[in-house]
């Protein structure tokens, strides 16, 4: 089930603040720690590829989204760990970004043409009431 691997994926985001505070409380800047983070996730990603005989062919459309995804992946993160940096907690950068489900509903309406029912907008919703909530 989707639910299952995006509650896994939820705990590992959340672990994975607060190692990122906890190394800015030893000094460590945050490009060092994305860099490190970003070079050891390629290798892991490369193994992975290996071990599930996954081809790592593109066409000429999926290497712009692939720059897409590179861009904005390297703007998010880099925000994202300045952001843990400066919070009194890593919990509130969090809860601001995962209001990010916003704009990932209205760009899916737009792009793939899906659904929207009230009660999953009125959850949506109240999901960002909570990071603006955080905010203040």
């Amino acid at each position: 089930m989707w639910q299952t691997n995006a509650i896994l994926a939820m705990l590992s985001m959340g672990l994975m603040a607060l190692a990122i505070k906890k190394l800015t409380l030893q000094q460590v800047p945050a490009t060092v720690i994305l860099f490190f983070a970003f070079a050891l996730s390629a290798v892991f990603y490369l193994a992975h590829s290996l071990i599930s005989r996954t081809s790592l062919n593109l066409s000429g459309q999926s290497i712009v989204w692939i720059l897409s995804v590179a861009v904005f992946s390297y703007l998010g993160n880099w925000l994202s760990v300045k952001s843990v940096i400066t919070a009194p907690n890593p919990g509130y950068t969090m809860g601001i970004v995962g209001c990010s489900s916003l704009v990932i509903l209205i760009g899916s309406l737009i792009l793939f043409d899906s659904e929207l029912s009230l009660v999953k907008g009125l959850g949506l919703l109240l999901c960002v009431a909570g990071g603006i909530c955080i905010s203040i």
